[in-house]
């Protein structure tokens, strides 16, 4: 399974793209675990960056790119603690505090309940999910996210499913990590989320 590091969020428009385009694809699902939506809109009267354009990109026909687009249903976004920038239509969401109620692993069983048999799904982790204390080296940490043990759980549930085609993990800071321990720390978290252990 491919496995993308160290990649801004608008990375998620080639991969959705490169996935649907792929002859043994069916229906494109991405999970998309971030603090916030990334659903903003292109506006003439603002500078905004691709990244916190993505999820708009890939649910909006648009002049920007070629590939096909998705319907709002088909995307997931989990742990979110920022609010969304436009309508949420018939995208699908489980905020943080729905997350910590529910339980990680309970969470992903949900999210991938909803998620026809034949559909291949990417999963995007955008390391700002993370709680500023248990992930520093993000582009733009913050607190009150996720701690690590929670994405554990939360990771494991999701990238076990033989549904899971590709996983992304977005946003992280190298040059907040000179150590590289917190590379350390993702690199646990997805040996610990994808093996069960």
């Amino acid at each position: 399974m491919p496995l993308l590091v160290g990649c801004d969020c608008s990375v998620v428009v080639g991969t959705v793209h490169a996935l649907a385009s792929a002859s043994s694809a069916q229906q494109v699902y991405v999970l998309y675990v971030d603090r916030d939506w990334d659903d903003a809109g292109p506006d003439a009267s603002s500078c905004r960056s691709a990244a916190a354009m993505a999820i708009w990109l890939v649910t909006h026909e648009s002049p920007f790119w070629a590939g096909p687009f998705l319907q709002p249903e088909q995307v997931t976004v989990i742990g979110w603690s920022a609010p969304p920038a436009g309508a949420l239509g018939a995208m699908r969401s489980h905020p943080l505090a729905d997350v910590r109620r529910t339980g990680p692993t309970e969470t992903a069983l949900c999210v991938l309940d909803a998620i026809p048999p034949s559909a291949s799904i990417l999963l995007h982790l955008d390391v700002d999910v993370f709680d500023r204390k248990h992930m520093p080296a993000a582009y733009f940490p913050h607190d009150g996210g996720l701690t690590l043990a929670e994405g554990t759980d939360l990771l494991a549930g999701l990238a076990r499913d033989p549904r899971v085609r590709l996983i992304e993990v977005s946003e992280y800071a190298s040059l907040r990590d000179p150590e590289q321990g917190w590379a350390a720390e993702l690199v646990s978290l997805l040996a610990s989320g994808l093996s069960g252990s």
